[in-house]
C-alpha cells in the first residue's frame, strides 16, 4: 500500500507561521473531513443497520403471530430456557471469534472486502432461518451468526483509522452506533407489517421476516465489496493533493495505520483481554 510521506515544501502541516497559515490548514481540514463523511458515514451507518436488524430479529420473529400458532416459538417448539440458551450462545460465539477475525483482517484482507464477506454469510444464515423446523436448527444457525458478526463493527472501526485522526473517531463511532436505535425502531415496523403476510405463500410470518431482511443484507453487500474506500491513498475521488493531506495528517496524529503482522504474544494477550471481559 502506498504512503506519502510529504505534501509540498510550502504546505506541509508543521510548517504554520501564522494566524492566516493556521486558519488554512484548518479549513483544509474540514473540506477534506466533509467530503470523506459524505463516502462513509451513509453507506458504514446504513450496512451496521443491516446487521443490527439481522441481530435483533430474533426477538421479533419469536413472538410474530404468536395468537396463530405461527411464531417461531412455537413452530420449533422453543421453551423459553431454551430461547435464553440461544441468546448466551450468540454472545459466547461473538466473544470467542471477536480476537481472531479482527486478526485475519488486519493480516489478509482489505476492510471492503472482510465487511463485504461478512454480510454475505450473515445474510445467507438469515435466510437460512427460513427453513428451521427445531430448535437445535436454530441454535447452529445463530452460534454461526455470531461468528460473522464478531468481525463486523470492529472492522468498521480499523476503516476508520485510515481515515481520521483520532479525536475525530468518536464523533464518527457514535453516529453509527446510533443507528442500532433505528434498527430496533424499523425491526418493529417490519416486523409489524410481515405479521400480515403469515401463511401468504405456505410460509409463516417469522419466515417472511428472515427472507426479507436477509435479502436485503445479501443484496447490499456487493455494494460495500465495490464501494467502499479502503485507503486514502488508493482513493480515485480524492485528488493526488487530497490523498497526500488525508494521509500526512494522520502521520502527524501519531502515524499511519500499517497491516504489518502482529507478534504471537501479542495476538495471546488480545485474546486473553477479550476473554477477560467476556468473564466479568
Amino acid at each position: 500500500m502506498l504512503y506519502f510521506h510529504c505534501i509540498d515544501q510550502t504546505s506541509h502541516i508543521d510548517d504554520v507561521n501564522d494566524a492566516s497559515d493556521v486558519e488554512a490548514i484548518t479549513l483544509r481540514h474540514g473540506q477534506l473531513r466533509r467530503k470523506i463523511d459524505w463516502r462513509l458515514l451513509p453507506l458504514c451507518a446504513f450496512i451496521y443497520l443491516l446487521n443490527y436488524l439481522d441481530r435483533s430479529n430474533i426477538g421479533n420473529a419469536k413472538a410474530l403471530n404468536a395468537e396463530t400458532g405461527d411464531s417461531l416459538e412455537q413452530k420449533t417448539g422453543m421453551t423459553e430456557t431454551g430461547y435464553s440458551i440461544i441468546l448466551t450462545l450468540f454472545a459466547v460465539a461473538y466473544s470467542l471469534f471477536d480476537v481472531p477475525a479482527n486478526w485475519v483482517l488486519k493480516r489478509y484482507a482489505r476492510p471492503s472486502y472482510w465487511l463485504g464477506v461478512l454480510m454475505i454469510c450473515r445474510g445467507a444464515l438469515t435466510l437460512g432461518f427460513a427453513t428451521v423446523e427445531n430448535m437445535p436448527t436454530v441454535i447452529v444457525i445463530r452460534v454461526f451468526i455470531g461468528d460473522f458478526e464478531a468481525g463486523f463493527f470492529p472492522g468498521m472501526v480499523y476503516l476508520i483509522t485510515f481515515w481520521y485522526r483520532e479525536e475525530e473517531r468518536s464523533i464518527w463511532i457514535a453516529f453509527i452506533l446510533a443507528t442500532s436505535t433505528l434498527a430496533g425502531a424499523f425491526g418493529g415496523c417490519i416486523a409489524y407489517g410481515v405479521g400480515f403476510i403469515n401463511r401468504r405463500g405456505g410460509l409463516e410470518g417469522f419466515r417472511w421476516l428472515f427472507i426479507i431482511e436477509g435479502t436485503a443484507t445479501v443484496l447490499v453487500a456487493p455494494l460495500v465489496l465495490f464501494r467502499l474506500p479502503n485507503y486514502p491513498s488508493t482513493a480515485k475521488w480524492l485528488t493526488i493533493s487530497e490523498q497526500r493531506f488525508a494521509v500526512e495528517r494522520l502521520e502527524q496524529d501519531g502515524g499511519v495505520p500499517t497491516r504489518d503482522r502482529a507478534s504471537g504474544m501479542k495476538f495471546a494477550r488480545a485474546f486473553a483481554a477479550r476473554g477477560c471481559s467476556f468473564i466479568t
